[in-house]
């Protein structure tokens, strides 16, 4: 039997998978061969619920804990500094062992690289190399219909910030006609501004243009510059009886010239006079679009009392 060498050992991971594979145990036997003693820090994200974190620390501190029932599991939040996490780590070691010679272990893909604290660290050989995306991609292939299974999905969604999708919509406006350019979604009877949801990484105006290109045919052109008409919290009839919610971002552009085809999300595209929209006209824009109305008609100086 080998023997111990007294020392405190430290493995720090994410473990983001269902159950532990043959990388993470041949470190963590690798370790507790070495120690007496072994703490294993799960890394935690303030972002809940996404695909590179599905799971929260509880989940994990059980499964860890399944095969290594003597390990001490503690959480360690991620940090904007390096710097400052690694001073975290090195406070919550001392927290739990006051005393005593203390050894970093991990891989040469670890938090290694990012560690700027007072330990010793030592680079374990990878014999074994597991992808954890790709496990995590097999595994939400994989729906089952046991209890269990049906528990863990209602856990996940409870534990989660709600979400407030951001969107755009854009209203087109033809100076030399007092028109604006409006919408039509198959089997919708209303009328509604062109518009739709963020993609990650994208900016407001980016995604009012790109919106544009996809519902008008990608041949409208408008002025390069976009008028900001306002924010909206959306009553989106999907989510309201969600905890998420819709906020958009109202553009005005100006037409200058270009074929409009409706396609995309839009069945059909058609130009109206922003007066013929005013007072009973409103019953003609979906509800979920009547703030928005309102606030481009003020943005145009458009007389709202409706003329008989």
């Amino acid at each position: 039997m080998k023997e111990k060498h007294g020392e405190i050992g430290v493995v720090i991971g994410r473990f983001q998978i269902p159950e532990l594979h043959e990388g993470h145990i041949q470190v963590l036997d690798e370790v507790h061969s070495k120690h007496n003693k072994v703490i294993i820090f799960l890394g935690i994200t303030p972002v809940l619920g996404t695909k590179r974190n599905p799971l929260d620390f509880d989940s994990r501190k059980k499964m860890v804990q399944e095969t290594y029932p003597d390990a001490i599991v503690l959480p360690i939040s991620d940090k904007p500094s390096d710097k400052d996490w690694s001073k975290n780590l090195d406070r919550k070691i001392r927290e739990v062992c006051p005393t005593g010679k203390v050894v970093l272990y991990g891989s040469r893909d670890s938090f290694m690289k990012a560690y700027w604290g007072s330990f010793p660290t030592v680079e374990l050989e990878q014999k074994v190399y597991v992808s954890g995306s790709q496990i995590r991609r097999e595994a939400a292939l994989k729906a089952n219909g046991s209890i269990d299974f049906r528990r863990g999905v209602i856990y996940s969604a409870f534990n989660r910030y709600p979400t407030a999708f951001g969107t755009v919509d854009v209203a087109v406006v033809n100076p030399k006609t007092n028109e604006v350019l409006m919408g039509r979604k198959a089997n919708q009877p209303g009328l509604r501004f062109p518009g739709g949801f963020l993609n990650p990484g994208e900016s407001h105006e980016d995604a009012a243009h790109r919106e544009l290109r996809e519902e008008t045919g990608g041949n409208l052109n408008v002025g390069p510059k976009l008028d900001y008409v306002g924010s909206f919290a959306v009553d989106d009839w999907r989510y309201r009886s969600e905890d998420d919610k819709i906020t958009t971002v109202l553009y005005q552009a100006c037409y200058l010239w270009g074929p409009i085809k409706a396609s995309d999300d839009l069945d059909e595209v058609v130009w109206v006079k922003m007066e013929k929209l005013v007072g009973s006209g409103q019953s003609r824009v979906v509800p979920e679009h009547w703030k928005l109305l309102d606030a481009l008609l003020a943005h145009n100086n458009v007389d709202t009392k409706e003329t008989k």
